[in-house]
């Protein structure tokens, strides 16, 4: 969730589902693992630890330009995880550009432009990692490459960005960041 603390104190009902969103972006099985975790993940927290917020009322969309999710499978297998997901309760939009649909800047290869923090700019709310962005605060200017290796590094760090963001705090320097809000 992108904030489940403010989720849980606004009284606007739009703004709480807002809220109560996450975009995944890649309908492979990185991104399709990713969507069913996390769906299941809000759920359960926002009924455990919320007293506001209504588990049905989280929102996971996976978003990908192909037709279907887990393209390179069988069809058979990859309706099967389509209808998995869905029973789940992500919302599935195949054959939509993730860039095209959010009016965010993109650079000239289709990326979403971001800040050094992952943030999309007017939108500090807003991460986008993998090959998805274009980061290029780079010693040379130019954006990392689309490629695994990149992805894995921005993906290891900007978590700590956007918990520190919502009053996130280390339980120890060797432990990973935990949300105030989920305490």
């Amino acid at each position: 969730m992108k904030h489940p603390r403010g989720a849980e104190q606004t009284r606007d009902p739009s703004q709480r589902v807002f809220l109560q969103t996450v975009v995944v972006g890649g309908a492979g099985p990185a991104g399709c693992e990713l969507a069913g975790s996390l769906i299941e993940l809000m759920q359960r927290a926002a009924g455990r630890d919320f007293k506001q917020l209504r588990p049905e009322d989280c929102q996971v969309v996976l978003v990908d330009p192909v037709d279907r999710v887990l393209p390179t499978v069988a069809p058979v297998l990859s309706e099967a995880a389509a209808a998995y997901l869905r029973a789940a309760g992500v919302d599935l939009r195949l054959g939509k550009l993730l860039a095209g649909h959010t009016g965010c800047p993109v650079d000239r290869s289709g990326r979403l432009v971001v800040e050094p923090d992952f943030s999309i700019p007017g939108h500090p709310e807003i991460r986008a990692v993998g090959d998805h962005c274009s980061y290029t605060q780079t010693p040379d200017g130019r954006p990392l490459p689309g490629m695994a290796g990149p992805a894995v590094q921005a993906g290891g760090g900007w978590p700590a960005t956007s918990w520190r963001a919502y009053g996130a705090r280390r339980s120890s320097p060797s432990a990973g960041w935990i949300s105030a809000a989920w305490q």
